[in-house]
């Protein structure tokens, strides 16, 4: 019989830093994919979790991910029709494949519903499917029915 210890938890359960001891925002901040400090001690609250909190913490990090290009165009299109505005954003290769064997994951963003979709790729050829099919990147994916929408009339990649 195995007994659940400290040493098993896994590494990406939120509660496993709690069981291990008291973090500072800091390393909850970083845990948390670098989320707003702000939203992280609220997120932390919200689930009683103790933490060491510093009003001055900063991520140099994310300091220097800021600084490194230029803001984007505020944006004149107005969007009024599903699907009618998609950002894609391709992540990887990622060190450790998933368990389906792959590297790499489209993050797709639907501006009119805010909704975001996501899809594990073996590799990086989907995003250019997506952007170039004269149909939307979600119908490529096979995320929505082709009826629901006719196509994407402007695809937004960096």
């Amino acid at each position: 019989m195995k007994v659940d210890t400290r040493e098993n938890c896994e590494e990406n359960n939120l509660l496993a830093g709690y069981v291990s001891g008291i973090r500072s925002i800091q390393d909850w901040h970083e845990r948390l994919a670098h989320q707003n400090f702000q939203h992280v001690r609220s997120l932390l609250k919200s689930l009683n979790i103790e933490f060491k909190d510093d009003k001055n913490a900063f991520c140099e990090y994310c300091l220097q991910g800021k600084q490194c290009r230029q803001p984007f165009r505020i944006s004149t299109t107005e969007v009024n029709e599903l699907c009618n505005t998609i950002s894609a954003d391709l992540c990887g290769p990622m060190e450790v494949p998933s368990v389906g064997g792959s590297k790499y994951f489209l993050l797709l963003k639907d501006h009119y519903n805010q909704v975001h979709y996501t899809a594990r790729c073996l590799n990086n050829t989907v995003r250019r499917e997506a952007e170039s099919s004269e149909h939307h990147g979600l119908q490529c994916l096979g995320v929505i029915k082709p009826e629901r929408v006719s196509y994407t009339k402007k695809p937004s990649t960096d």
